[in-house]
């Protein structure tokens, strides 16, 4: 299932090609430029706003090990705990 472009669309491709081709060197520059600069401002932008910061993908999953880490740890010293009172003995 093919779906439809809009007209729009097919302008946007042959004019940002255009606008590259006037000074390529400078207009890509500026591009790059642009994109390099949102990172850092989106991140300002979101602190200085009290915003939510989005974690990407690979950060969420080494917070879940860390987390799982101190979970079972904190699972296993309750356990010993537990023994240690049910056997009479301390540790």
């Amino acid at each position: 299932m093919v779906s439809r472009v809009g007209f729009r669309h097919l302008l946007l491709i042959p004019l940002l090609f255009m606008v590259i081709g006037i000074d390529p060197p400078l207009v890509l520059s500026l591009m790059f430029g642009s994109y390099a600069v949102s990172g850092p401002g989106v991140y300002l932008w979101k602190k200085a706003r009290g915003l939510p910061m989005d974690l990407p993908p690979i950060l969420w999953f080494n917070e879940a090990k860390r987390t799982d880490k101190r979970t079972d740890k904190a699972q296993s010293e309750r356990a010993s705990t537990q023994e240690n009172d049910e056997t009479g003995t301390d540790a």
